[in-house]
């Protein structure tokens, strides 16, 4: 039996930020909590957000798993089943991959192992995070600082692009974020690509998406209004859009977020 079907399960997730000098790498670290009652599971749905993250998940204290999640355009579906508590690092969507020390490209649409890609050091990280969560802002802020001593600098060009998209949710075209950074649409559309791993347009989708959802959270009644204020051309282009990135219908993507307490989140 799932969860979704007795209605017994609880979830929390909240939000805290890093420490001020961090602030232009880490977008926010979070925490999803978890209870899922003995015999039933859970399946999460994570939807995109066009950021690289670095996820510990730990039951009992102890760190069950240890990943990393790249940007994607789907949702990344999480079976769950008793109590766990997630807790992880959300970058800059055009920071990630400079932090980490790898091309955000090469994270695109992986769900991986992050020992693979940081070694064991990191893995002392997560134990550290999954012995005492209450913590996780402080290690993280260490084993962030110390990572940004090698980290190529960041692109202020997708800065400024990712900032403009940010402000606009996502209504913002590829002329005029080239034009306003005195690059041609090529050149600003691979250098977008190379910092985030995705390009002007599907982080522009992306962001609209997490508009609508910051919609769905604050009660917002009429998805023709929602589609308006968006600028979506009408109800169905916006009903189409968030099916083809979340999988759901808006009215399935209302439901699941009613399901989770959500504290100090910024979407």
């Amino acid at each position: 039996m799932t969860a979704e079907q007795t209605g017994n399960t609880r979830f929390r997730y909240r939000e805290f930020p890093p420490a001020a000098p961090l602030a232009n790498h880490v977008l926010t670290y979070w925490r999803f909590e978890a209870s899922v009652p003995p015999g039933e599971t859970f399946t999460h749905h994570v939807w995109p957000d066009g950021c690289v993250s670095v996820n510990v998940v730990a039951a009992g204290g102890a760190a069950v798993a240890f990943s990393v999640t790249g940007p994607r355009l789907a949702p990344l579906e999480v079976p769950m089943v008793g109590d766990v508590v997630a807790t992880g690092i959300r970058f800059w969507p055009d920071a990630g991959g400079a932090v980490l020390g790898t091309p955000a490209e090469s994270l695109r649409d992986r769900w991986i192992d992050a020992t693979e890609l940081l070694g064991t050091e990191a893995r002392t990280m997560a134990a550290m995070v999954a012995a005492e969560p209450d913590r996780a802002a402080i290690i993280f802020d260490d084993w962030v600082a110390a990572r940004l001593r090698d980290a190529r600098p960041l692109d202020p060009v997708v800065r400024t692009a990712v900032r403009a998209i940010i402000a606009t949710r996502g209504d913002r075209s590829i002329a005029s974020l080239a034009r306003d950074s005195g690059l041609g649409i090529r050149q600003l559309q691979r250098r977008f690509r190379r910092a985030l791993g995705l390009s002007p347009k599907e982080y522009s989708r992306i962001r609209r998406l997490r508009s609508t959802l910051e919609a769905a959270l604050r009660g917002e009644a009429s998805w023709s209004a929602v589609a308006y204020e968006l600028g979506f051309a009408d109800q169905s282009h916006l009903i189409h859009e968030v099916g083809d990135l979340t999988g759901l219908t808006p009215a399935a993507v209302r439901e699941r977020l009613g399901l989770i307490e959500h504290v100090d989140v910024r979407a």
